[in-house]
């Protein structure tokens, strides 16, 4: 079969302004299995929002055009629903086409082979009789393997495939391009060629007899330069597409709509293996020929996640093009231009880096934890760093939730399609979705470059509505947080109720279009007014800097998955606390002496510290919240009275039933040796990442202090101190999300560097 795959697609990012008028034009050719084109089939699109609907049928070329208004649009045939989207913005201009085949029987049965090969390992058998006798209860299968200009094919890998046996029956085709097969009927195979899978099936086989299918097989003919993931390719004129590569053309621009020359492009293979690497030439174009089956996430040298090209649904011989602005970020590309103030850097938080589990408190609602890095001094110990951690019972008696209102405000920007994410935010969603009660009122706003209202708030019931909302969620587009809170904000207030928690949930993987201080501005004025507002960073690449000024200054209860396996655990482990509170005003207080003084505290910013006393606000507590801190010590001149002189943790709560003020006790012990040598600072791995953790965030601090004052040894000083510093801590080692951080400290003076270089000449 021949499925021929065009698409043309303008993409004109913040270039015209909201009042233009919009112009897209969607045009689609529907074919039956062997390319003949389908006159009068129903075809419609439908606004998500709206549920506005657009209906057309093919003309005598199987084609049907569509001028499509501002909106997020589905396209549908019978048997056929969200067969793919398209999504145009207020004031956007473009045309897209592709062709689809429209047989639902075939669609499906091919999907249940991808399904089931992913799934199912299969066992090989090699087939080499070229004219095998028929037996009882077996057919032979002579597949005959042409190409496009008609000719046979020798000496091709040939495969029937059983998903019901498990096998792979393996053949070659001969001189006259047919490879011979004897296999179990009562079965049905899917038939490879090369290494195109799935081209064809062979239908039912019930009955002993010889059966002879035709197969269309375009092989691949590419030069390919391959290193380590980095595929490089030799593209020329006489490079097409082939039956399990596509040809896609890229065009890029510049925001100026000049042509984007020279540039690397980069298609990152997700769920694959490799990364398709090309450069741009005069005109701005770049083509590659890119296997099937998979989604492509778009990068360049100074952007990265902008879009994605998806072949998921490409079968036979297809060729692609689209069209794409790019726009570096500047942050990427000029990073000296970009070194924040010192008060602009944004601590990294602890709760990426705990891998300790606390006992769930069994009598008491919250239970205090004290542990010494290392409990054993001398006269010549310098200093101790003291872990204090606490745990909120995860089932608490008496506490009956109340209903909430709801709102899920969650990116579906093109970079959610990459790194499993979309798909692990859809399967968390859906499992939070069942913890929820049928009183909780749901709503669900998805946003890329232009927010979605998918469902409005409305009664949660038995949550089949809102499922079926999250199940057809698909990324695509940019990333405009601002629009998308302000949805989910006003959705919120219009139906805020005193009676219940109104908490909002945003869920984001990128940068926003709009500066952070206006974000968090506008989300002030709806948090003071009672919304609560939980944010979720997913990835590296999040804007850990918004998501931070929005806990600081909006009380936003901030989240971070580092991985798609880490949405599930936050979902059920973090999220379905945070909406209704078990305590609130927690406060802890360390008391300490002349001999055990605090020099830092990490995890929370200190209130107040003076008398041998700091004090740090908590906030609120939740059920089965586990929260974890450091202190650190300096030792003046011990003796071994330390011993007998704790140092003494108290956290207080207030209970949201009857205002009672609790609090919670614990003590701290330090260990006195005679000894002289020197004892290791931290002992314990998780306590040593957590420190580690600390020292980055205060090396980078005052590095940023050292650049704002010119003062640019106290950088390298800094910079140089805090490796030494991991050194000790991590003589052989760090793990890869540390040495992430690292990497970030490293980019800071590394920019700074730069900075300092510009100004000598």
């Amino acid at each position: 079969m021949r499925k021929q795959i065009i698409f043309s697609i303008l993409l004109v990012l913040g270039l015209m302004s909201a009042m233009a008028q919009s112009s897209y034009t969607l045009t689609i050719n529907v074919h039956d299995n062997h390319g003949k084109a389908l006159n009068g089939i129903k075809v419609w699109l439908q606004e998500k929002q709206s549920g506005e609907v657009i209906t057309k049928k093919t003309n005598a070329s199987g084609d049907v055009s569509f001028d499509v208004p501002p909106g997020e649009w589905s396209v549908n045939l019978t048997g056929m629903l969200n067969y793919e989207e398209v999504s145009v913005g207020e004031g956007s201009s473009g045309r897209a086409s592709f062709g689809l085949t429209y047989n639902v029987e075939e669609i499906k049965k091919h999907q249940a082979i991808i399904d089931g090969r992913k799934n199912i390992s299969l066992q090989e058998e090699m087939q080499t009789n070229p004219n095998p006798k028929l037996i009882e209860g077996y057919a032979r299968v002579d597949v005959q393997v042409r190409n496009t200009d008609n000719k046979y094919l020798p000496d091709v890998d040939v495969a029937l495939v059983s998903l019901k046996q498990k096998k792979i029956f393996k053949a070659k085709t001969n001189r006259s391009g047919t490879a011979v097969f004897l296999v179990p009927i009562d079965d049905f195979y899917s038939i490879d060629a090369g290494e195109a899978k799935d081209l064809t099936n062979t239908g039912d086989i019930v009955r002993v007899g010889i059966y002879t299918l035709k197969v269309r097989y375009e092989p691949t003919v590419i030069t390919e330069e391959i290193k380590n993931d980095t595929v490089r390719q030799k593209i020329t004129h006489a490079t097409k597409s082939s039956s399990s590569r596509t040809m896609y053309d890229l065009t890029i621009k510049r925001s100026d709509g000049s042509p984007a020359a020279n540039e690397y492009v980069y298609l990152d293979q997700i769920h694959g293996q490799y990364v398709f690497m090309g450069e741009t030439d005069n005109n701005g174009m770049v083509s590659f020929l890119l296997p099937n089956d998979y989604k492509y996430m778009i990068h360049f040298e100074f952007r990265r996640d902008l879009d994605v090209i998806s072949l998921m649904h490409s079968r036979g011989i297809g060729n692609g093009q689209a069209e794409f602005t790019y726009m570096p970020d500047p942050m990427l590309e000029h990073p000296e231009e970009f070194i924040p103030e010192p008060d602009e850097y944004f601590m990294i938080s602890f709760e990426n880096f705990i891998e300790k589990q606390l006992p769930d408190p069994t009598e008491d609602l919250v239970e205090v934890y004290a542990e010494w890095g290392s409990g054993t001094v001398n006269a010549n110990s310098k200093e101790a760093v003291l872990q204090v951690a606490f745990a909120v019972g995860s089932n608490v008696a008496g506490h009956e939730r109340p209903p909430v209102n709801l709102a899920f405000v969650i990116d579906r920007s093109g970079s959610m399609a990459g790194y499993d994410r979309i798909e692990a935010l859809k399967e968390s969603i859906d499992k939070f979705s069942k913890k929820l009660s049928r009183e909780d009122m749901v709503s669900l706003i998805t946003f890329e470059s232009e927010p979605t209202m998918d469902m409005r708030l409305k009664k949660f019931g038995n949550g089949s509505t809102f499922r079926e909302k999250i199940a057809l969620i698909e990324p695509g587009g940019g990333t405009n947080i601002y629009k998308g809170l302000v949805m989910g904000f006003d959705e919120l207030q219009a139906n805020y109720s005193s009676e219940r928690s109104n908490v909002l949930i945003l869920l984001t993987d990128g940068y926003g279009s709009e500066e952070p201080k206006k974000v968090v501005e506008m989300s002030r004025e709806y948090t003071s007014e009672g919304i609560d507002l939980v944010t979720v960073g997913v990835g590296d690449y999040y804007n850990s800097a918004l998501l931070s000024l929005l806990s600081e200054e909006c009380g936003a209860q901030m989240h971070h998955a580092g991985e798609s396996k880490d949405i599930y655990e936050l979902f059920e482990k973090q999220l379905l606390a945070v909406i209704s509170p078990v305590a609130y005003d927690a406060t802890l207080e360390v008391y300490y002496n002349d001999m055990v003084k605090l020099q830092s505290l990490y995890g929370y910013p200190i209130a107040s510290n003076n008398n041998s006393v700091a004090k740090v606000e908590i906030g609120d507590l939740y059920a089965g919240y586990q929260k974890f801190t450091l202190l650190h010590f300096k030792l003046d001149h011990p003796t071994a009275k330390i011993e007998k002189e704790p140092i003494t943790m108290v956290l207080s709560y207030t209970l949201p039933d009857n205002g009672k003020r609790i609090e919670v006790k614990q003590e701290a012990y330090l260990k006195w040796e005679e000894e002289t040598g020197k004892y290791q600072l931290i002992v314990e791995n998780h306590m040593k990442r957590l420190y580690a953790v600390a020292i980055l965030n205060q090396s980078i601090k005052v590095m940023l202090e050292g650049y704002a004052l010119g003062d640019y040894d106290l950088v390298h000083q800094t910079h140089e101190r805090a490796i030494e510093q991991l050194k000790e801590l991590f003589p052989d080692a760090m793990d890869k999300e540390l040495s992430e951080i690292v990497a970030q400290m490293n980019q800071y003076a590394n920019a700074i560097y730069q900075a300092e270089k510009n100004e000598k000449h």
